[in-house]
């Protein structure tokens, strides 16, 4: 039959029409938004194992955990090291190492401990400590590492941290102290002038490293200080007597790239030296007694 373009059509036909379809929509629309029900199976018990943190708050350690202003100076905590130690018995211990800086000075290394026992608690490993109450929990074991909140007294709030079963990469922070000028013991012959006149006399000189030391700050920041002495003798001939003592000291900033560390002086204009970290063993550094100085290869360990 043929109908009008402007002719009445029912409404009520018509809503009834639609209605199995908005239906249908409805429920395709809920279908996707659908929340998921929750994994319930019990996660295994943890079995003994001793777990290293490799990163605190995103970054490696020495990783900054906590600042603060206090009288004017500013406190800068840092994360060395850290270990969890598990036992499959249901026990754990924690030990904490770290150091502070005062105004970028350093001011100081303190450990910390805490023990307490752990219970499988449904998603999640719950930590309880014996003195603190509950500290930290683990929800899960991803490949071979776990993330937890490990908190410590020195710090405000948690240090959200990665823990693997290895030992993170090592770090040349800390500090040094030197053994050896190209490998002989101190004191030892850095600089040697033979035959050399002094005051109208063939004499040999020879410049001596008494001790040194160097402190690289997790910041970034250096502090390197020498002490040597010079000393005369016979032309040809080993030194027999003392002239004069000279201390040295500079600082300013390190970086790393790979082995290599790099040195820039804050306080002696153009003054950079360089030196090889391989992660065990002593720091290698190549510089000489002062700014300006030729370089000679030094070896530091840690102190």
């Amino acid at each position: 039959m043929f109908r009008h373009p402007n002719s009445f059509v029912p409404v009520a036909p018509l809503r009834r029409a639609l209605r199995p379809l908005a239906l249908i929509a409805a429920l395709q629309a809920c279908s996707s938004d659908r929340p998921t029900a929750p994994d319930l199976t019990p996660l295994p018990p943890l079995a003994t194992a001793t777990w290293r943190v490799h990163q605190a708050d995103g970054q490696p350690l020495p990783a900054l955990v906590a600042h603060r202003l206090v009288g004017g100076q500013l406190l800068q905590t840092y994360l060395d090291s850290a270990q969890l130690e598990v036992d499959a018995s249901g026990r754990w211990q924690q030990r904490l190492w770290m150091q502070r800086l005062r105004d970028g000075r350093f001011d100081g290394r303190f450990a910390e401990q805490d023990a307490g026992a752990w219970v499988v608690d449904g998603d999640r490993y719950r930590f309880t400590s014996d003195v603190h109450g509950e500290r930290f929990a683990i929800r899960a074991l991803v490949a071979d590492s776990l993330r937890a909140d490990l908190r410590a007294s020195a710090v405000d709030g948690v240090m959200r941290s990665t823990l693997r079963q290895t030992a993170p990469s090592a770090s040349p922070a800390g500090a040094w102290r030197a053994s050896a000028v190209q490998d002989a013991p101190l004191p030892a012959p850095i600089y040697v002038f033979d035959p050399a006149v002094v005051d109208g006399d063939t004499v040999s000189v020879h410049f001596l490293v008494d001790s040194a030391g160097i402190r690289l700050l997790p910041s970034g920041r250096y502090e390197h200080w020498i002490r040597y002495s010079e000393w005369h003798g016979p032309a040809g001939g080993a030194p027999t007597q003392q002239r004069f003592r000279f201390a040295w000291a500079d600082f300013g900033t390190w970086t790393r790239n790979g082995l290599q560390v790099a040195f820039e002086s804050g306080y002696y204009q153009n003054h950079r030296f360089s030196g090889e970290f391989a992660g065990a063993g002593p720091l290698r550094l190549q510089h000489g007694l002062s700014a300006g100085d030729p370089l000679v290869g030094l070896r530091y360990v840690r102190e």
